[in-house]
């Protein structure tokens, strides 16, 4: 069981609960958390300790991973563009490209993958100047944007209600909206 769900677990063993929640959520309500894939059941019931607020960690703007893919997809679809990016595909070619990419996070990157990661990080920070950001642009999280509350779990099912047990009560597909299609 995840700790920071578990009603029973100490609050010294727990982080600060925030969870996206419904734009109307208001401190005291009761939430079911539904959990999709590969769980597809509700098996906890939390309590919402403020009202719903927006979720930034990052300054307004920011695109997620997501966001910043899809522009940089769109930047590349114009032949001008994909033209100029042409002179670093063989940063894309070479056979330590993916291993330098997977280094990237580690605290050194190992002295082979300098020049690749130079030559990575220039064609970035170019894409990112073109886009409009920042040259060494941090994305934001999934989340950033959404609405979240703050969270107390107050309770764990011991069976949880299956996906297929929702879609089969008429009464829930008629007026819950948040009933898994």
């Amino acid at each position: 069981m995840i700790v920071d769900l578990d009603p029973t677990a100490d609050s010294a063993e727990t982080t600060d609960g925030l969870w996206t929640c419904h734009r109307d959520t208001k401190a005291g309500d009761l939430i079911l958390l539904y959990r999709s894939r590969p769980k597809s059941d509700i098996a906890y019931l939390m309590e919402a300790r403020s009202g719903a607020k927006i979720w930034r960690e990052y300054p307004i703007n920011t695109p997620t991973l997501k966001q910043y893919g899809k522009q940089v997809d769109d930047f590349f679809s114009d032949p001008i563009n994909f033209e100029y990016a042409q002179r670093y595909v063989p940063i894309f070619e070479d056979p330590n490209f993916d291993d330098m990419l997977e280094s990237l996070d580690a605290p050194k990157i190992p002295p082979r993958f300098k020049k690749l990661q130079k030559e990575f990080d220039q064609l970035r920070q170019d894409v990112n100047v073109a886009l409009g950001y920042d040259p060494i642009l941090e994305t934001a999280g999934e989340w950033e944007g959404s609405w979240a509350c703050d969270y107390v779990p107050r309770f764990k099912f011991s069976n949880p209600i299956p996906r297929s047990d929702l879609k089969a009560d008429p009464h829930l597909i008629k007026h819950w909206a948040g009933t898994p299609r």
